[in-house]
C-alpha cells in the first residue's frame, strides 16, 4: 500500500515528539538553555522530526536520490544556481509589487525613527537575504522537494500539489494555546501541547493569511512539477521572505487605512492581496505551461 509509508511518517513525527519532548526539555535545562518556553520547544521539535523523517520516507519509496529530493535533472550545479538566482529575482519582483500597493494605499506606513543609512540598509538586506535563503532552502526541500516526490506516488501530481499546499499553509499556524510552567513539565506535557497545536489554524482571523500561503504553495508546486527541480522554488521563496522581512523592519500595519483588510494578522503582510496575486500567478503559470511537466 503506497499510502502506508506516508501515514507512518506523519504518525512517527507526532509520536517521536510526544515521547522525547520531556527528555529534550531536561537536556536543555541541564545545559542552561531553558529560555525557550516548553510549548515553543515542542512545536519546533515537531518540525525538526518532520525534516529528519524525510530520509526514511524517501527511502521507503525508493526516491532517496537527487531527483527525489528535488536537486536533480542533470544540468549540474551551474544550471541549479542559475535557476536559484532567477527564482530569487522573480520572488523579489513579485513581492515588491505587493509592497508597492501596501505603501501607496498606506496599508503599511514607515516606522518612526527608522534610519536608512547605506550601512543600515546593507546590513538589513544581507540579514534578510540570508534568512530568506535558509527558510527557502529548508521549506522547499521539505515540501516541494521530498514530500511532493513522495505524495505524487500516493495519488498524482495534482493531488500532491494541492494537498501539500494546504499542509504547508497549516504548518505556519502550529502553536499551542496552553502554557505549561517549567516546574510542571512532565512526560505527558508534550502530548498535551500537541493536542492543541493547531489552535492557530482554527482561528478564522488567520484564514486570509492561510489563503495566501496555500496559493503561494500551489504556484511553487506547479513550478516544481514543470522544472523537475526546486532551484527556482527556493529562489522565489527566499525572495518573498527577504522582502517581507525588510518591510516588517521598516514599516508597520496601519489599521486606519481603508484597505487594511487586504493584509492578514499572521505577519501583517500576507493576506487577501497576496492570496489574490499568488492565485493569479498560479493560474497564469498553469495556463501557460499546462501539463508540460518534467519527468526528471
Amino acid at each position: 500500500m503506497r499510502l502506508a509509508p506516508f501515514l507512518i511518517y506523519i504518525l512517527g513525527i507526532f509520536v517521536a515528539t510526544a515521547v522525547t519532548s520531556y527528555p529534550v526539555f531536561l537536556g536543555l535545562e541541564y545545559l542552561g538553555l531553558r529560555d525557550m518556553p516548553f510549548d515553543q520547544m515542542v512545536t519546533r521539535l515537531l518540525k525538526l522530526y518532520g525534516l529528519l523523517g524525510l530520509w526514511p520516507l524517501l527511502s521507503s519509496f525508493h526516491l532517496n536520490t537527487r531527483v527525489g529530493w528535488g536537486y536533480g535533472r542533470g544540468r549540474g550545479s551551474r544550471g541549479f544556481f542559475k535557476g536559484l538566482f532567477l527564482g530569487a529575482g522573480i520572488g523579489v519582483a513579485s513581492m515588491a509589487l505587493i509592497v508597492l500597493v501596501l505603501l501607496v494605499f498606506d496599508i503599511r506606513v514607515a516606522r518612526p525613527g527608522v534610519v536608512l543609512s547605506p550601512a543600515a540598509v546593507t546590513v538589513l538586506v544581507l540579514q534578510s537575504a540570508f534568512a530568506g535563503l535558509m527558510v527557502g532552502l529548508i521549506e522547499e526541500t521539505w515540501f516541494r522537494g521530498a514530500l511532493q516526490s513522495s505524495v505524487s506516488l500516493v495519488g498524482n501530481s495534482a493531488f500532491a500539489i494541492v494537498f501539500l499546499s494546504f499542509l504547508y499553509g497549516a504548518i505556519h499556524f502550529v502553536s499551542s494555546d496552553i502554557r505549561i510552567p517549567a516546574d510542571e513539565v512532565g512526560w505527558l506535557s508534550g502530548t498535551a501541547v500537541l493536542f492543541t497545536s493547531l489552535h492557530g489554524f482554527r482561528d478564522p482571523a488567520f484564514f486570509d493569511s492561510l489563503f495566501a500561503l496555500v496559493a503561494g504553495g500551489i504556484l511553487l508546486g506547479l513550478i516544481r512539477l514543470r522544472t523537475g527541480r526546486i532551484a527556482e522554488c527556493i529562489g522565489i521563496h527566499a525572495g518573498w521572505v527577504m522582502v517581507v522581512k525588510i518591510l516588517r523592519q521598516t514599516t508597520y500595519p496601519n489599521s486606519d487605512a481603508s484597505w487594511s483588510f487586504m493584509i492578514g494578522d499572521y505577519d501583517g503582510v500576507i493576506g487577501i492581496l497576496a492570496g489574490l496575486w499568488f492565485s493569479s500567478l498560479a493560474i497564469a503559470y498553469y495556463v501557460r505551461y499546462g501539463r508540460r511537466a518534467s519527468v526528471g
